[in-house]
């Protein structure tokens, strides 16, 4: 395992997808859809923002880090406001899926920004119907605005009753590591 100095989100996904193989279905966003009486999710094109200490603590991404960087402290690093954009490709991951049956939702919260302990409300702030996109027209989405996003609310909640929700609270990116692997049975 990686050492305790991961940072970000891709801290824990290079973890899950480096350590375990798992697949990417995206970097960011996901289209969330039911069908055959479950969820699916759909991969929304992204590109990786690394940190320059997350392109260090992963031996795929070390190469990429450019040499001026290569000897700072890992406080020096975190100090350095660079990020380094990547395609999937470009830091190695080689499972990718454009969609999946979502098996589990977790909330991750970090109990130094403040514990929001609803899950209710962690999604209302993260779910997005079409009319909050920035650009709906990406996949089509056209119609009554009102209709849409009394749909976005009905799979919010929908969701949230079927949709193996969990809360997972976290100091460090190990322990969101540790915690996200029991709960889908990965670790």
């Amino acid at each position: 395992m990686e050492s305790e100095c991961r940072r970000g989100c891709f801290g824990e996904n290079g973890w899950f997808l480096y350590e375990h193989g798992c697949s990417e279905v995206s970097r960011d966003r996901v289209i969330l859809k039911p069908e055959k009486q479950s969820f699916y999710i759909y991969g929304w094109p992204n590109y990786y923002n690394l940190t320059l200490r997350t392109m260090r603590d992963f031996s795929k991404t070390r190469s990429m880090l450019p040499e001026k960087y290569e000897k700072l402290s890992d406080q020096e690093l975190d100090a350095v406001n660079v990020k380094i954009q990547c395609t999937a490709d470009e830091i190695g991951i080689e499972q990718k899926c454009s969609e999946v049956k979502l098996t589990h939702t977790i909330f991750l919260v970090n109990e130094r920004q403040g514990l929001i302990d609803d899950m209710e409300e962690l999604l209302a702030v993260n779910f997005y119907s079409p009319v909050d996109l920035n650009y709906p027209n990406w996949h089509h989405w056209t119609g009554n605005h009102d209709e849409e996003r009394e749909y976005g609310v009905m799979m919010a909640k929908k969701l949230l009753h079927e949709g193996n929700c969990h809360l997972v609270t976290w100091n460090t990116i190990d322990e969101a590591v540790d915690k996200i692997g029991r709960l889908t049975n990965i670790l």
